[in-house]
């Protein structure tokens, strides 16, 4: 199952709807950009998770479906028109047109800041939008006048100012990225049971909301008004490789010294373009295949050969950024069961494009190398070279060995690499001397493969 993050928007002041009359759709004009008085204020959801995925938080011991933009970085977000409510004019994201209500907004920044909340009693992701230049000047943002449109709400993460406009699509070239970056693509999803789905999302639908709860003999305050809003659901895409050092059976008191002084992942791609919007192909649910539609991220695994060898290989670091074994090495088993290293690999979700001749998924090539390339080139597998060290000796490597990842889970035989899974690999030592030929992966959801 996708792991899912869920936004707040929150605005400095709180949103009580007015009274006036301006979505009796006499205000408002195609060609005019005037902002209402209703702010653009984005609600809050939590789905139950039971692992963590690189920006998610974890309370108790679980991902709770919030997360925190790092320091320096940012979201992108968009707010484009999809659907007309009173407007006869046909909507185009095309540069050019005459009507500035289409591109409400295009690719601001925005930070997420999880805090704990009264109102809903519940922690949420709190979204605070910056200005329209791509700055980070905090700003508060309006619906337009009249609700003419409603819209749709898109964002990304990490921001990038190289959005690529292409008709009525945009998209992002993500590059550079080294294991340690998380990238996730969202958008706000109209319920099918809503009785305002028509309008949403508009100043009007809002209004329309308020209507309803003072109507039926409810109150209209900052509670209500949260639950109301719209919700903008993100996903992650791609999956996280969790690297654990495991005490296999057997009695050997050297494994209790046992560390990992390094770990290095290869065949790995570092590039790829990402669909933000699209109008002419939208994605009308999550549970939806993005192929050819918005939120799909396609992966340039022409990069993986820029990471085919130990030396550009992406290499393990800590939550912190840092390298580990430069200079502290990972935690050594002691007499602990198992324990787990580093911060784990974010990577690229690899192509599945077919079959092969002898029946296994066929993945685009990821630039396997070795004497038996052209036979493993499609098979969708990852290297692992690890660098051992024993706690009485820290400063030297005791043992290297070499691990092929492959995609075969044994409660799961049909299912291929996913995003936002997160998968374990479980390096499993009955004896040190056995350590090149001994261990098995199991990925998040239960499934296990076997390392040969």
């Amino acid at each position: 199952m996708n792991k899912h993050i869920f936004l707040m928007g929150m605005a400095a002041a709180m949103f009580m709807t007015s009274c006036t009359n301006e979505d009796d759709l006499a205000g408002g004009s195609n060609n005019q950009r005037l902002n209402s008085d209703v702010p653009i204020v984005l609600s809050a959801g939590q789905q139950a998770n039971k692992t963590r995925a690189a920006l998610g938080n974890v309370v108790d011991g679980k991902y709770d479906g919030t997360f925190d933009t790092p320091d320096g970085t940012n979201l992108g977000f968009f707010c484009l028109a999809t659907g007309k409510i009173a407007a006869k004019q046909e909507i185009t994201w095309q540069e050019g047109n005459d009507n500035p209500n289409f591109l409400w907004l295009k690719n601001i920044q925005a930070k997420a800041v999880t805090t704990d909340d009264g109102d809903l009693g519940r922690r949420v992701t709190n979204l605070t939008l910056f200005d329209e230049n791509g700055g980070t000047t905090q700003t508060n943002h309006y619906y337009p006048m009249g609700s003419q449109y409603s819209y749709t709400f898109y964002g990304y993460y990490p921001y990038s100012a190289n959005v690529v406009h292409n008709g009525n699509k945009y998209s992002v070239n993500i590059t550079g990225l080294d294991g340690t970056t998380d990238l996730i693509w969202g958008k706000s999803f109209v319920k099918p049971d809503d009785p305002d789905k028509a309008d949403a999302y508009s100043a009007k639908y809002l209004r329309d909301k308020k209507k309803r709860v003072v109507e039926g003999g409810g109150t209209w305050n900052e509670k209500t008004h949260k639950e109301n809003r719209p919700q903008l659901t993100f996903v992650h895409k791609l999956m996280k490789f969790n690297i654990i050092l495991q005490k296999g059976s057997g009695e050997n008191t050297r494994i209790a010294k046992l560390g990992i002084k390094s770990a290095k992942l290869l065949n790995v791609a570092d590039a790829g373009t990402l669909t933000i919007a699209d109008l002419d192909n939208r994605l009308d649910a999550l549970t939806d295949d993005v192929k050819g539609k918005e939120g799909e991220f396609v992966v340039d695994w022409t990069t993986a050969n820029n990471h085919n060898t130990e030396d550009n290989a992406f290499v393990l670091k800590d939550k912190d950024g840092n390298t580990i074994g430069i200079p502290t090495n990972g935690p050594y088993l002691g007499d602990n069961t198992s324990v787990t290293v580093g911060d784990g690999f974010l990577i690229p979700v690899p192509t599945l494009i077919g079959t092969n001749d002898d029946g296994s998924k066929k993945y685009e090539d990821n630039g396997y190398l070795g004497t038996d390339a052209a036979e493993l080139a499609n098979k969708g597998i990852f290297r692992l070279r690890v660098e051992y060290y024993l706690s009485d000796a820290p400063d030297k490597v005791y043992k290297a060995a070499q691990y092929e990842i492959k995609p075969k889970f044994k409660e799961a035989a049909d299912e291929a690499w996913q995003a936002g899974y997160e998968y374990d690999i479980v390096i499993s030592v009955s004896d040190p001397e056995q350590i090149q030929t001994s261990g098995y992966l199991t990925p998040w959801g239960k499934r296990t493969i076997e390392l040969e």
